[in-house]
C-alpha cells in the first residue's frame, strides 16, 4: 500500500513537472521574424551604400561627418584592413572593411548614440556595438607606437599633479603643483639650486 502510494505520488510530479514546462513553451514570446526586415535593406537603402560616395565627391561634407579627408580614410583603412577584413567562413551579408570603419569614425565625430548610428547605417545594436569595440581595439593596436606614445624616464613614468582653486571670475586664490617619483630630481632648477 505504501509504495502504491509512492508511485502515485511520482507519477503525479512528473505529470506536473511536463505540464509546467509545456506552459512556458506557451508563453515564450515567439519571434516574428529572426531578422528584421528593416536591418534586410541595408545593402539597399543603408547610409553607407547612399551616402559614402557621394560624400567622398565632397570633401567638406566627408570631414565634418569623419573628421577626416577622404584621403586619411583610405590611409586609416590601409593599416586597418588585415585586422577588420571579413573571416573567410563570413556571412555574405557581413560588414566590409570601409564600412565597420565607416561606422565608426561617425559614431566616435557625431557623439551620438550608438542606437543611432546603427539606425542609420540598418545594423542591429548588438552587430554595431561588436563592430565599434573591434574597430576601436583595431585602432589602438595599429596607431599606438606611432601616436600614444607614453613619456618616460629612467624609472618609468611619471606624472604631476595640480590642484587649483578659483572663483567664478577665473582669479586663482590657491595653486599646489605636486610631483610623483621625484620628477624634479632630473630637472636643470633642481641641480642649479643644489649649486
Amino acid at each position: 500500500m505504501e509504495s502504491d502510494i509512492e508511485d502515485d505520488i511520482l507519477i503525479l510530479s512528473a505529470a506536473s513537472l511536463l505540464l509546467r514546462r509545456q506552459t512556458k513553451k506557451k508563453k515564450m514570446k515567439k519571434r516574428r521574424f529572426t531578422v528584421s526586415p528593416y536591418l534586410k535593406l541595408r545593402n539597399i537603402k543603408g547610409r553607407f551604400v547612399k551616402d559614402f560616395e557621394d560624400l567622398r565627391q565632397f570633401p567638406p561634407a566627408f570631414k565634418e561627418n569623419f573628421r577626416m579627408t577622404p584621403a586619411d580614410f583610405d590611409n586609416l583603412l590601409k593599416l586597418l584592413e588585415p585586422q577588420l577584413s571579413p573571416k573567410h567562413h563570413s556571412r555574405p551579408d557581413s560588414f566590409t572593411s570601409s564600412e565597420k570603419l565607416a561606422m565608426t569614425l561617425e559614431y566616435l565625430a557625431s557623439g551620438s548614440y550608438q542606437r543611432h548610428i546603427a539606425s542609420v547605417y540598418r545594423a542591429s545594436k548588438q552587430a554595431i556595438g561588436k563592430v565599434i569595440a573591434d574597430v576601436c581595439d583595431g585602432l589602438y593596436q595599429a596607431l599606438k607606437t606611432e601616436f600614444l606614445k607614453v613619456i618616460t624616464l629612467a624609472y618609468g613614468f611619471f606624472s604631476i599633479v595640480l590642484m587649483a582653486v578659483g572663483d567664478a571670475d577665473y582669479r586663482l586664490s590657491y595653486i599646489d603643483v605636486g610631483s610623483c617619483k621625484g620628477f624634479c630630481l632630473e630637472t636643470t632648477l633642481r641641480k642649479r639650486n643644489e649649486g
